[in-house]
């Protein structure tokens, strides 16, 4: 991001963030306030923007994964991958990736090409994810910390 006189240039920030947080960041860019069920999963990153130090908006990061309808969550270095539904699109986006038949746990600190998965050896860490999942399907905006 360039925005002179506001983000120092080369600066390197890893927190969270996703497509819908642009929502609330533009927001607060142009000093607007959301109404009560607008951008509810959209978490500010302006602070991140031209801080050097700020909190991380989410404790954890939770997405649909295209075509196939399964849900992901992210949390810290964890991410919980649900099995497509099957009848809906089950391909990953990446070239000779694996089919989402099945449900996923990696740690991606160790693990960032995905290669490793853990479902079946850490059933009470998955289980921790998931419920993240439910938690944000019933309450949405439950992600900020």
């Amino acid at each position: 991001a360039e925005w002179p006189g506001k983000i120092k240039p080369g600066r390197v920030d890893h927190h969270m963030i996703c497509n819908t947080d642009l929502m609330s960041t533009f927001a607060e860019v142009i000093g607007d306030h959301l109404g009560k069920h607008e951008g509810e999963d959209s978490y500010s990153f302006y602070n991140d923007l031209v801080e050097d130090r700020s909190p991380q908006p989410r404790k954890s990061m939770v997405l649909t994964s295209g075509g196939s309808g399964a849900f992901v969550v992210r949390d810290s270095s964890w991410k919980y991958i649900e099995a497509s539904q099957p009848t809906r699109w089950v391909q990953t986006y990446y070239p000779d990736g694996p089919w989402i038949t099945q449900y996923q746990l990696y740690d991606i600190e160790k693990d960032p090409g995905e290669r490793n998965n853990l479902y079946q050896a850490m059933p009470r860490k998955a289980a921790v994810l998931k419920r993240i999942i439910d938690r944000v399907k019933h309450h949405p905006g439950s992600e900020s910390k």
